[in-house]
């Protein structure tokens, strides 16, 4: 991120802060997940113009106003840094309008003064040079100072109309991938997207395409499959996923059965949505997570529905990801519909399967989905609360919106 605005997303961090604001609050109010929070103000992800704006007006803070704010030395200590993160938000979202003058009279700010006292802002932006719009990185760095002035063009800012909150949850479930070749031509924007990857291959480093999508929303890889310990070791395997910890990617699948057997819990809007991964193909009992043991999270035997029950106790809707069916196959088997039924009379509210490159039919059962087989489909739904407002599967750019049986509770 430029450093210039990563010092911007910093001072509204201190705003927040000085105004004991929480993650959970903007989240509410303005639909910007808690962990698309905490990306940017870490400076893992750029904001957006749309985002300093709508943090803006969620403070209740004009930006003009802001702008035209005569003294900003008559502040002290707390006060002072709340008014100076504002300021810097306007400034974004002035400068994202492609817009000079906002900068120049907050630049102007501190040299600006005569005898008697601060120099109007008004009178600020009539010292300025005429001309043209300059780019942002120009206005940040100062390299627009030698350039020749340009017919002066005085266009005013598009109002750009509020767009509602998002209230709803959207998760992204993804085909299988190969680990480091795998790619995903395009990014459906999500509160969690979840990819299975197949050819665990440990130390070559973390995959471009990875990282894209951990910028793009939280992303969890899920490793619970038929090679992932197949020619490396747990330690190496352990310092992989320490490595992607430390790009923001979760893992699931695969771990120690104190955690494994747990969902991924995300929140939004008072409710908790869970999502859990298993492998019904384990080529031996050495690779399943029991006791201290690390491994892959099996589907065999009863204890899989207590996991569900003892997460049904902590989230309001529980989707189960599940690798299982031969790599060629076309339709489900018996077994995985019985399977799939039993999973879900326990209490799961989804059942998604992966493996085969090739997608399989889907069956609604009891009001609730199953997904045999993605294939090189990604699904995408959208709860509101804990019903299913939309479900699509997608695939080569095309979006099958899929007919509403949506689950009523």
């Amino acid at each position: 991120m430029n450093l210039e605005f990563y010092g911007l997303t910093k001072k509204l961090r201190e705003y927040r802060l000085d105004s004991k604001v929480t993650l959970k609050e903007i989240e509410e109010k303005t639909g910007i997940s808690q962990q698309r929070m905490k990306r940017i103000e870490q400076g893992i992800s750029p904001i957006t113009v749309e985002e300093v704006e709508t943090l803006l007006t969620f403070y209740q803070m004009d930006a003009n106003a802001i702008l035209a704010y005569n003294d900003l030395a008559r502040p002290v200590g707390r006060g002072q840094k709340a008014v100076r993160a504002v300021i810097w938000g306007a400034l974004l979202a002035a400068l994202s309008y492609g817009g000079y003058k906002g900068y120049a009279a907050f630049q102007s700010e501190s040299t600006a003064r005569t005898a008697d006292g601060p120099v109007p802002v008004e009178e600020m932006m009539k010292q300025q040079p005429t001309g043209g719009e300059q780019k942002v990185s120009e206005l940040l760095t100062g390299a627009h100072a030698n350039k020749p002035p340009v017919p002066k063009q005085v266009v005013a800012p598009e109002q750009k109309k509020e767009e509602p909150r998002q209230a709803d949850f959207r998760l992204a479930v993804y085909g299988d991938r190969p680990y480091h070749t795998g790619g995903v031509n395009s990014f459906t924007p999500a509160d969690f997207q979840l990819f299975p990857v197949s050819q665990f291959q440990v130390g070559q480093g973390v995959p471009e395409w990875v990282k894209e999508a951990a910028g793009k929303a939280p992303t969890g890889l899920d490793i619970a499959n038929v090679d992932i310990l197949k020619g490396q070791s747990r330690t190496g395997i352990a310092k992989e996923i320490e490595l992607l910890n430390q790009h923001h990617v979760k893992v699931v699948g695969y771990g120690s059965a104190e955690h494994v057997f747990q969902p991924q819990i995300f929140e939004k809007n008072g409710m908790k949505y869970g999502v859990m991964s298993y492998t019904r193909v384990v080529p031996a009992v050495e690779w399943k997570a029991e006791g201290e043991q690390v491994g892959v999270a099996d589907a065999y035997g009863k204890h899989i529905f207590d996991d569900i029950r003892r997460a049904k106790q902590q989230v309001d809707v529980l989707i189960l990801t599940m690798y299982w069916g031969k790599e060629d196959q076309t339709a489900p088997e018996q077994y995985q519909k019985d399977l799939a039924h039993d999973l879900l009379d326990a209490g799961v509210d989804m059942v998604i399967g992966h493996r085969s490159p090739i997608r399989q039919p889907y069956e609604l059962y009891n009001g609730k989905y199953i997904f045999y087989n993605l294939g090189p489909s990604q699904l995408d739904i959208l709860f509101d609360k804990k019903n299913i407002k939309e479900i699509a599967l997608v695939q080569n750019g095309e979006r099958n919106v899929l007919s509403q049986e949506s689950q009523k509770k």
